[in-house]
C-alpha cells in the first residue's frame, strides 16, 4: 500500500520560531513551505510582521508571501481554494508539504476546511467599517454580543476583522455566524501533523520583547510612515501598526509605542497558545526544534498515531478551572497513555504504560507533559511498575491505593506518588 503524503502544520505564538523551524524541515524533506500568516500576505507590510527576510526565503521555497495588496480584500474561504490547489500540485511530487503560520482561521481552513457562507453585499461590511472607525471596537463587540451570543464567546473579542466578519452576515441574512458554522471537518487526502515550538511563557515573553526592539532597528517606524494615510483599512488594523501609528499622529510618544507594541504582542500570543490548546491534537518541541520534529515524524512513520482526547465527566466533582484529558500513543500492538487534569495550581497525572514499551516513547510522552505544565509543579500517580520512569527526575511521595481521579482510572492494589516540583 502506497504511503499517504503528510502536511506537516507548524503553528503556535508569535515569536516562537515557527519561520526558522519551516525552513529547517523544508531542506530536510526536499519540500516547500505554504505561509499560514494572514498579516504576511501583504506586500506592503514586512517589518512589523515578521516576513521571512530575503535570505529566508531563498532557503527554502515560500508560497503566499506579499501575494496581495493591503488595499485587496482576502477571505479565509479564498486562501482554502488556493492554498488547497497549491497542496495539491506539491503532492505529486512530494512526500511532505510545510503549511506554516500563527493566524489560526487560515490554519483550519486548509486543515478542516470552512463551512460555506452566503454572499455578503460588500456595503455592508462598509458600513461596519465606519461604525468602527467612528464608535471603536466595544460598539461591535456589543452588538455581536447581543446578535450572536454563541458565537461571540468563541471568538478574539479583540480581533475587529472576526467581529464585522460575524455582523456582516447577521446584517445581510438575519441569521446569527452560528447559524451557519455545521462543525463538520472536511476529508483531506492526506495526513496532517500538527508541530509547536515550545517555550516557557517567561521565555517566550523576552523573545516577543527582543522582536519588537529588533523591527525597530529595522526601521517599522519609517515602514508604518509609508502606509500612514492607510491607517483605516482593515489590514492595518494589527499590532505593530496601529500602535506606531497612534504614535506618529501625537497621541503618544515612541517609547509607549514600542510598550504597547509588546503588551499587545504577549496578549495575542496568549490567544494564539489558548486556540492551539483547545484544538488538542498539537505536539510540543522542545529545543532543538528540527531534531526533535523529524524524531517525532520517524515515530509517526513507524505507525505511532498521537491523540489528545477532551474528557467532560458529568458524575465527578470538578473545580471549574480544571481541564481534564486523555494522551495517548498507540500502534498495533502498545497503546500507551496518560490522564492529565490541568488544575490553577498543579497538574495532576496517571499513567499506564505496557511493560515492554519502548523507552523512547514513555520519555517522548513525559516530555510532552511536562512541556504542557510548563511551569506548575505535576503529580505522578503510577503503578510502581513504572517507578523508573521517574524516580531520577522526581521526588517520590508515597506509595498507596489512593487516587484523586475517581472512577476514571482501572483499580490499582498499589500506586506510587511521584512529584515534580518548580
Amino acid at each position: 500500500m502506497a504511503r499517504q503524503k503528510m502536511l506537516i502544520v507548524i503553528g503556535g505564538p508569535t515569536a516562537s520560531g515557527k519561520t526558522s523551524l519551516a525552513i529547517k524541515l523544508a531542506n530536510h524533506f526536499k519540500t516547500e513551505i505554504i505561509s499560514a500568516d494572514s498579516r504576511q500576505f501583504y506586500k506592503e507590510m514586512s517589518i512589523g510582521t515578521a516576513k521571512p527576510t530575503k535570505d529566508e526565503l531563498l532557503q527554502a521555497p515560500h508560497h503566499f508571501i506579499g501575494h496581495i495588496s493591503i488595499h485587496d480584500e482576502y477571505s479565509a474561504g479564498q486562501f482554502e481554494l488556493e492554498a488547497m490547489s497549491m497542496i495539491n500540485n506539491l503532492f505529486q511530487t512530494k512526500d511532505y508539504v510545510i503549511l506554516a503560520g500563527g493566524s489560526g482561521l487560515f490554519l483550519k481552513a486548509v486543515t478542516e476546511g470552512l463551512d460555506d457562507f452566503p454572499e455578503i453585499d460588500p456595503g455592508i461590511r462598509r458600513a461596519l467599517n465606519e461604525e468602527y472607525e467612528e464608535k471603536g471596537l466595544s460598539h461591535l463587540q456589543s452588538e455581536l454580543q447581543s446578535a450572536d451570543p454563541a458565537y461571540f464567546e468563541k471568538i478574539d473579542k479583540e480581533n475587529p476583522r472576526r467581529l464585522i466578519r460575524a455582523l456582516e452576515v447577521t446584517r445581510a441574512t438575519g441569521n446569527p455566524m452560528s447559524f451557519y458554522q455545521k462543525g463538520k471537518e472536511k476529508d483531506r487526502p492526506f495526513d496532517i501533523v500538527y508541530l509547536q515550538p515550545h517555550w516557557n511563557r517567561e521565555k517566550l515573553y523576552e523573545r516577543i520583547e527582543q522582536r519588537v526592539e529588533l523591527m525597530f532597528e529595522a526601521g517599522l517606524e519609517e515602514e508604518v510612515k509609508t502606509l500612514q494615510s492607510f491607517s483605516k483599512l482593515q489590514s492595518l488594523q494589527t499590532v505593530g501598526y496601529q500602535e506606531v501609528f497612534e504614535y506618529l499622529a501625537g497621541n503618544s510618544d515612541l517609547q509607549k509605542a514600542k510598550t504597547m507594541i509588546k503588551k499587545n504582542s504577549r496578549r495575542y500570543a496568549k490567544r494564539q497558545l489558548t486556540w492551539a490548546r483547545q484544538r488538542g491534537q498539537w505536539v510540543l518541541l522542545k529545543p532543538n526544534f528540527a531534531s526533535y520534529a523529524i524524531q517525532y515524524l520517524e515515530l509517526i512513520e513507524d505507525g505511532w498515531v498521537w491523540n489528545i482526547e477532551r474528557i467532560k465527566d458529568q458524575k465527578r466533582k470538578t473545580h471549574q478551572e480544571e481541564k481534564i484529558s486523555r494522551i495517548t500513543l498507540s500502534n498495533d500492538n502498545q497503546n500507551a497513555k496518560v490522564l492529565v487534569a490541568r488544575q490553577p495550581k498543579m497538574m495532576q497525572t496517571y499513567w499506564e504504560f505496557p511493560m515492554s514499551l519502548d523507552e523512547k516513547i514513555s520519555q517522548f510522552l513525559i516530555e510532552q507533559v511536562e512541556m504542557q505544565a510548563d511551569t506548575l509543579p505535576i503529580m505522578v500517580w503510577c503503578h510502581s511498575d513504572y517507578n523508573y520512569l521517574f524516580e531520577e527526575n522526581y521526588l517520590l511521595i508515597s506509595k498507596s491505593g489512593y487516587f484523586p481521579f475517581d472512577g476514571m482510572v482501572p483499580e490499582q492494589k498499589e500506586l506510587c506518588l511521584f512529584k515534580r516540583s518548580n
